[in-house]
């Protein structure tokens, strides 16, 4: 993918998604602008598409949650199961329908899960996630070491990591880049 065509995919992409929306060339550079440190135009194009269709949305809809009042809790995925490590491009990262595998890893045959969800860091991070939304719905909280969402403290959790299960607090995910999406579509 050339600079050029990264730049009319996102072009395309931003005013198919919000058809309502005026995005110009030079929005888009603007936006662009804030993902100048991946390694190619194709990685910056699947960070700028995940932002804009998920982790922006996200944090804009936790926003008005938490701003009227609700309990909102985030977390990022970010340790795929072991299934989407064969043989997939590595931009497709953690797809966002992943966690699933991992939440319902005991429904699989004895057999498979190892193929499934992965080896032994990949099991305990599944039984991380289903005591935290275990918790989430019994209690209405996931537990010990996730912070409530606010706009002004932007606390989230991230789950997992390339190299680790670990449960861990992140402040401030994208939101440097989310702000510079979010003038062209709010």
């Amino acid at each position: 993918m050339t600079l050029e065509e990264e730049h009319q995919y996102l072009l395309d992409k931003e005013r198919y998604i919000f058809s309502n929306s005026t995005f110009t060339s030079d929005d888009v550079s603007e936006i662009l602008d804030q993902y100048k440190g991946y390694s190619s135009p194709k990685e910056a194009t699947m960070a700028v598409s995940t932002d804009l269709i998920f982790t922006c949305t996200q944090e804009r809809l936790a926003n008005m949650a938490s701003g009227f009042g609700a309990p909102v809790y985030r977390y990022l995925l970010n340790r795929p199961p072991k299934c989407f490590t064969f043989g997939f491009d590595k931009c497709m990262g953690v797809p966002h329908m992943a966690g699933l595998l991992s939440l319902f890893s005991d429904a699989f045959p004895n057999n498979t899960r190892q193929y499934v969800v992965g080896n032994a860091t990949d099991f305990e991070l599944a039984d991380a996630m289903v005591a935290a939304w275990g918790s989430f719905v019994h209690q209405g909280t996931p537990g010990k070491g996730w912070p409530l969402w606010s706009e002004k403290r932007k606390e989230m959790v991230f789950l997992g990591n390339a190299s680790s299960g670990a449960v861990y607090q992140q402040t401030a995910y994208r939101t440097e880049q989310c702000a510079v999406i979010d003038k062209f579509i709010t």
